[in-house]
């Protein structure tokens, strides 16, 4: 679906707005964010849905089977190509990590790192710093 040019607008403003805040494990923002709870923090306030709690903010594992539970699954299907708003699962070795692929300056991920806080990166600069099998789940509504 095509990005409106206000949708566009209001996430670039968003991903100004939490750019290097803190990395904290289990931060759910707004003065340190975990990859969990960025994720969470942008799809309630760009995209108005709800997203719920792992069982540890940042358990990766926790995300994947949040992911991989019915009640959710139908509602956020992996996808081939990434969209505004998408979930962004990928890994560097064993590590899986979260973010939120958004339309914004060609489309990146934004995420955030310990050492760096909140980031938004390219596919291609994520490549280059070791991050590959990326996978998108993209929001197709509330499962019945």
């Amino acid at each position: 679906m095509p990005v409106s040019t206000a949708e566009r607008a209001a996430a670039a403003a968003y991903v100004r707005s939490v750019l290097a805040i803190p990395y904290r494990e289990d931060g759910n923002g707004p003065e340190e964010f975990g990859c969990w709870g960025l994720s969470r923090d942008c799809q309630k306030k760009l995209f108005g849905r709800e997203l719920p709690v792992a069982g540890h903010p940042d358990d990766i594992q926790a995300v994947i089977g949040i992911l991989q539970d019915p009640r959710v699954r139908d509602g956020w299907p992996e996808v081939e190509r990434p969209e505004h708003g998408a979930l962004a699962v990928f890994s560097k070795g064993q590590r899986r990590h979260v973010g939120v692929w958004l339309d914004v300056e060609g489309g990146g991920v934004l995420h955030t790192i310990e050492g760096a806080g909140v980031q938004f990166q390219s596919w291609v600069l994520l490549q280059t710093q070791g991050w590959g099998r990326l996978r998108f789940h993209a929001w197709r509504g509330r499962p019945t």
